[in-house]
């Protein structure tokens, strides 16, 4: 009698150990397509975290579009489901992003989080979400499906015929086939290219720590793990003479083998600027002689001029209504004219200040253009949000206040010496008390925007006083992306 076994690889690169099993039908478990059952899946908490760790597939069919996805958290709901988990896809994942953003993210750093649908395009944004149900017994399946939704919160959509790829059954596939697919189509990578030149989603360019991964180490990921000195890659893979594919750690005589202050195996001096000024609101940073990782990236005080007088700097940018109306709108929206920013005061859900709770509030007239974002011209429909428009005068509107996008951002200039804050037209020292910063800085140092002395490039701390040695050279610094997964929130109640 014929029969058929299913191959899953142990390891992220699926070069090392496989676990074979007898074959059961996907068909049977598998919802065929994107959506959720009224289906639960009974599991105890103590069996819950390795299958976690096993349905993290997902991760390693991101790595051929060169995305590094990184587990930083899991919780087990033992007591009780933090929201009410309905058939209805759309329905659960609102409830999950009103739960992410009022709970989670106050707790645990990270980019997206799936309840194991999601929101197109979100990534970054208060509406990071997905959902994805436990659906089959074999963990391979339902990581191929969190890598399909997670394809949906990087801008991906659903592959149609002319969509190709290797395996010929591609992840962002409407509908599951009898093949489990493991590879993205043309299609999914070119969304994923556009999403990242137009969307700009910057929380994919901070590479998180070691210790903040949960899931255990692997060598040949090419991600440096707890336990790791480097990772290159896997054999076949690695090119970099300065660590070893198979042990993951640094060849005889090698100090550093990756980073921006490291070169050929070794540290560089403090004098190195490894991540030279970007604008007017950023500072350049230099090497610290011992690590082979560029410091943080920090940015000038908050409130300095920028582009031309057109803003004050905030937290390294330089806000603009002219620039968030081109994001909401695209590229041929401008601001609107003032009268339209006069509706801010009707403290309605399309127009107001601020909000208690579901109650909105109207602005001061001094206040009002630090409300809801009022545009022209641009695309019919926003890129986020719902339209509402009067005569030439265009805005959003969301169904949860807690979460409005549509309103002008924070340091945004309002007047000659004005931001907006807490929605507030205030004048600098009220909103940022920055006066006094730069004159308590000593030798070469300066104040950046956390209100601390910094030396400049070519001294070193702490009095800024003494000279760093130079080595003569300058090196622009690396980006990589990664997306910190941080928390799969899984339920095990019945819904049935």
């Amino acid at each position: 009698e014929e029969q058929r076994f299913l191959i899953e690889p142990l390891s992220q690169d699926g070069d090392g150990d496989h676990a074979v099993s007898k074959y059961e039908d996907v068909n049977e478990e598998t919802p065929r397509v994107c959506g959720v059952t009224n289906t639960s899946w009974d599991e105890s908490e103590e069996g819950a975290p390795p299958r976690i760790l096993k349905s993290r597939s997902h991760s390693s069919v991101y790595k051929e579009i060169n995305t590094f996805v990184a587990l930083t958290g899991f919780e087990v709901w033992t007591d009780s489901d933090k929201i009410t988990v309905s058939p209805v896809a759309g329905e659960t994942l609102d409830r999950f992003t009103q739960w992410r953003n009022s709970d989670l993210v106050k707790r645990q750093q990270h980019d997206n989080a799936h309840l194991i649908y999601t929101h197109n395009g979100a990534l970054c944004g208060g509406l990071s979400t997905g959902i994805v149900q436990d659906h089959n017994s074999k963990a391979i399946s339902v990581g191929a499906t969190m890598a399909h939704e997670m394809g949906h919160n990087l801008g991906m959509s659903h592959d149609s015929s002319s969509c190709v790829c290797s395996d010929g059954t591609c992840i962002m596939t409407a509908a599951l086939s009898y093949f489990i697919p493991q590879h993205f189509s043309s299609c999914s990578t070119s969304n994923y290219v556009d999403y990242l030149n137009n969307k700009n989603p910057e929380c994919l360019l901070n590479m998180p720590k070691p210790k903040e991964l949960i899931q255990p180490p692997v060598c040949g990921n090419g991600f440096v793990e707890t336990g790791e000195e480097c990772d290159c890659g896997t054999v076949k893979e690695c090119t970099n003479q300065c660590c070893s594919a198979t042990t993951c750690k640094l060849t005889e005589g090698s100090q550093c083998a990756t980073g921006e202050c490291c070169e050929n195996c070794k540290i560089m001096s403090a004098a190195h600027v490894c991540r030279p000024k970007n604008d007017d609101c950023d500072l350049p940073e230099s090497c610290t002689g011992k690590s082979a990782w560029c410091p943080e990236d920090v940015f000038a005080v908050n409130g300095i001029p920028c582009k031309n007088g057109k803003g004050y700097c905030y937290n390294g940018q330089c806000p603009q209504k002219e620039e968030q109306c081109i994001k909401m709108w695209g590229p041929t929206a401008v601001v609107a004219r003032e009268s339209c920013y006069n509706y801010n005061t009707r403290a309605e859900y399309f127009a107001y200040c601020k909000h208690n709770g579901s109650k909105y509030i109207g602005c001061q007239r001094r206040d009002v253009m630090c409300g809801k974002l009022f545009c022209e011209n641009g695309n019919a429909s926003p890129n986020y949000g719902r339209l509402v428009k009067f005569k030439e005068c265009k805005a959003t509107f969301y169904s949860d206040p807690e979460n409005d996008y549509g309103q002008v951002d924070t340091g945004t200039k309002c007047g000659e010496g004005m931001v907006c804050n807490q929605n507030e037209c205030v004048d600098l020292e009220t909103a940022y008390k920055a006066t006094n910063c730069s004159a308590k800085c000593k030798g070469h140092a300066v104040c950046d925007h956390r209100m601390e002395c910094r030396c400049q490039p070519g001294w070193l701390p702490p009095d800024c006083e003494t000279p760093a040695e130079s080595d003569g050279l300058s090196k622009g610094s690396t980006t990589d992306i990664a997306l910190k997964i941080a928390s799969y929130s899984f339920s095990f109640e019945d819904h049935e």
